[in-house]
C-alpha cells in the first residue's frame, strides 16, 4: 500500500512527540517521504558527529496495510532507534553489528509493548 501526504504529516507529528518525550533535543531531525532500503516502512539515517538525523517514511509499504496506529508505532520505533543510537555505535565496537541490531530491536520491541501504549 502507498502512504500519502496525510500519513507523512502524522508520522512527523508522532516523531516530534517522541523526540520531546525521549528528550532527544541534542538531535536535529529532518523528515523525508520517499524510498527506504530493504522495503522497510521507515528508515533512520544518522550523522552522529553533526547530531543530524533524517527519518524516512516509505511511500510504498510492501506487506502492511497503512493505518494510523501503525504509522504512530513506526514513528515511535524510529525515535527509539535514535534514542539508542549512541549505545548501538558503542556496542558495535565490541560485538558484531547483526548481534547489536538484534539486541537493540529486542529493547525497542519491549518499549513498543510498554511505553508506546501509555502515550
Amino acid at each position: 500500500m502507498k502512504t500519502n501526504k496525510k500519513d507523512h504529516q502524522l508520522f512527523k507529528k508522532e516523531c516530534k512527540k517522541w523526540h520531546d518525550i525521549l528528550n532527544l533535543k541534542n538531535w536535529e531531525i529532518y523528515f523525508v517521504h520517499g524510498d527506504t532500503d530493504n522495503d522497510c516502512r521507515a528508515q533512520l539515517l544518522v550523522d552522529q558527529k553533526s547530531r543530524l538525523a533524517t527519518v524516512y517514511l516509505a511511500e510504498e509499504w510492501e506487506s502492511d496495510v497503512v493505518t494510523e496506529l501503525l504509522i504512530k508505532k513506526t514513528a515511535f520505533h524510529e525515535m527509539c532507534e535514535l534514542f539508542l543510537y549512541d549505545v548501538t555505535i558503542m556496542l558495535s565496537c565490541f560485538f558484531a553489528s547483526g548481534v547489536v541490531e538484534e539486541e537493540i530491536h529486542k529493547i525497542i520491541r519491549t518499549l513498543e509493548n510498554t511505553l508506546f501504549l501509555k502515550y
